[in-house]
């Protein structure tokens, strides 16, 4: 998922500077119909409608997933713990991360494995310890698609034209309440509440 996420942002970029540019290699039907009425096609205007529908796309993804921002360092340590800057890695990792870099015997079974939970899964517990359990956190956090996809159809519910006013903030508890699986218990949230006094008044 990350590296889709990446891979489309990089395509959005590409897509803006040959709209810019006017390379429309990857614009077909532009390219046909520039190339047919280019004495009467104004594209500079059509050139600004075009970048301010994938600005507005760019902006959107990178609120949206913000958290992968966040979280890159650790992707790129988990997907190939070989390769990272060990100035990136956090420093509880980073005496592991070293003496995994420089094994070879190590490095050459992640060349050959295919599944990264097999790799993980079979490094000393002793040795590598800290390792094992960032790589178990990684794993176990997308453990089901259906938690995705559950999340993104209340997210579709919840953003629409009659909630305007809904904030980020508001958006993602409501996500958060949506998709968690804690039961209310209404009797102590109601047991909590202070009731209000009535006030009494005294006729004389």
């Amino acid at each position: 998922m990350y590296s889709n996420i990446k891979s489309f942002q990089v395509k959005l970029k590409l897509l803006h500077k040959h709209i810019n540019e006017q390379h429309l290699d990857h614009f077909v039907c532009c390219k046909i119909v520039l190339e047919s009425t280019k004495s009467t096609f104004n594209w500079e205007t059509t050139k600004i409608i075009f970048l301010n529908i994938i600005e507005n796309l760019q902006n959107e993804f990178s609120i949206r997933f913000s958290d992968f921002y966040l979280q890159e360092n650790k992707i790129k340590l988990f997907q190939n713990p070989f390769s990272v800057d060990i100035v990136d890695v956090e420093s509880n990792l980073q005496m592991e991360v070293i003496e995994l870099q420089n094994n070879n015997i190590l490095k050459n079974a992640f060349k050959e494995s295919n599944d990264l939970k097999i790799f993980y899964s079979s490094l000393s517990e002793i040795d590598f310890k800290g390792i094992k359990s960032f790589a178990k956190k990684i794993i176990t956090a997308f453990g089901s698609t259906n938690i995705c996809e559950q999340t993104f159809s209340i997210l579709k519910f919840r953003k629409n034209k009659y909630c305007s006013r809904l904030s980020d903030e508001h958006l993602n508890a409501v996500l958060r309440i949506s998709t968690s699986n804690i039961k209310e218990d209404i009797n102590e949230l109601a047991g909590k509440i202070q009731p209000q006094k009535s006030h009494s008044f005294i006729v004389t």
